[in-house]
């Protein structure tokens, strides 16, 4: 074989590693800057915000989450629930706790006088104008108090928002007489999905032995759009050209 050709091939494959080499160190850069600026984002995360009576807000916790750690932080806060997911073989992908308090208030109450001579009273909270969520309707006979404790409804709206430095955050609303406290909120990182690639250029070499016997090494290269492939095969003894379609 042609000395000249063998040095040629060889800077050819000594180039191809070369520039998969520097791609590599490319790609590891820019991961470590990624993870470099994500660890920057974590220690400027803000905890628990009151942003007005009854709307809180929390930055959710989605770096460096393993299952392990949502697993163990979960049995801390409620471990019949995390027993049941490990009974289901169920897979955590995240979990959110608080604390829910009402807010203390000072009422006087109104005694009113009933037909049959006793005394009654009504107990809300919250007062009107606005709906009860705690109604105990009392009557006073002699040294008792009998009652009846009625129950409403309490909404609590949660919402995760992606901030523009791509932290998220998450909010909590309910009534304004509603305290909420130790927000937490914490998920498994989730990876961008790449965008699929729609063109490609693939390239290889070889060393083919032909059927009289001929050796020789080759090229091939070309192009790929979608499904469809155009590759140019070139070896000391012969040039090709093809297509192929992916199925």
């Amino acid at each position: 074989m042609n000395k000249k050709v063998i040095i040629i091939f060889g800077l050819i494959i000594i180039g191809l590693l070369a520039f998969f080499s520097i791609s590599w160190r490319i790609n590891k850069n820019r991961y470590q800057n990624a993870v470099a600026k994500y660890e920057k984002q974590i220690a400027n995360l803000q905890g628990q915000v009151e942003i007005a009576d009854g709307l809180y807000s929390s930055t959710v916790d989605k770096y460096k989450v393993t299952q392990r750690e949502l697993r163990d932080s979960l049995m801390v806060k409620d471990k019949e629930l995390a027993k049941l997911i490990h009974k289901n073989r169920e897979t955590i992908q995240g979990y959110e706790s608080y604390i829910l308090t009402l807010k203390n208030r000072t009422d006087t109450i109104l005694i009113r006088d009933t037909v049959l001579g006793m005394k009654a009273f009504t107990l809300a909270y919250p007062k009107a104008p606005e709906k009860p969520f705690i109604t105990y309707l009392g009557v006073i006979d002699s040294l008792t108090i009998r009652g009846n404790w009625q129950f409403g409804s309490l909404p609590i709206t949660g919402s995760i928002v992606e901030q523009k430095d791509g932290t998220w955050k998450y909010y909590l609303s309910a009534p304004d007489w509603v305290n909420f406290s130790g927000i937490q909120m914490k998920v498994l990182p989730k990876l961008d999905q790449p965008k699929a690639r729609k063109l490609y250029f693939p390239v290889g070499a070889g060393y083919q032995v032909y059927f009289d016997g001929k050796k020789s090494l080759y090229l091939m290269g070309g192009v790929q759009l979608n499904r469809w492939q155009i590759l140019i095969h070139s070896s000391m003894f012969e040039t090709g050209i093809g297509g192929v379609y992916l199925l």
